[in-house]
C-alpha cells in the first residue's frame, strides 16, 4: 500500500496555507517562497530505503528514510527533526 505513494506529487491548492504556516511559525521568507512556487515532492524507494525529495523553487531538500530506523532530517526552514518511517505490511 505504501508503494502507492511512489511518484511525483505537486500541490494543486494552497487554501489556508498562510494560516497553517503562521500556526507552525514559518518565517516570512519561506512563506513567500511557498506562495510564489508550487512545491513538488518526489517519493522513491530502493530496497527498504525511501527517499523524499522536496523542491520549492531553487531549494531542494532530500531526506532518506531507511525503514524502521530513526533518522535526523532537515526541513525547509533549516531546522532538524527526528523521524522514523514505519512500514507495516
Amino acid at each position: 500500500m505504501a508503494e502507492a505513494l511512489i511518484g511525483k506529487w505537486r500541490y494543486e491548492s494552497m487554501e489556508n496555507l498562510d494560516t497553517y504556516m503562521d500556526a507552525i511559525g514559518v518565517p516570512e521568507q519561506v512563506k513567500e517562497m511557498a506562495r510564489e512556487h508550487n512545491p513538488e515532492v518526489e517519493i522513491s524507494k530502493s530496497g527498504s530505503d525511501w527517499t523524499i525529495t522536496t523542491t520549492v523553487g531553487e531549494k531542494v531538500i532530500v531526506t532518506k528514510y531507511p525503514e524502521n530506523e530513526e533518522i535526523e532530517a532537515m526541513h525547509m526552514m533549516g531546522k532538524t527533526h527526528e523521524g522514523m518511517l514505519i512500514h507495516c505490511k
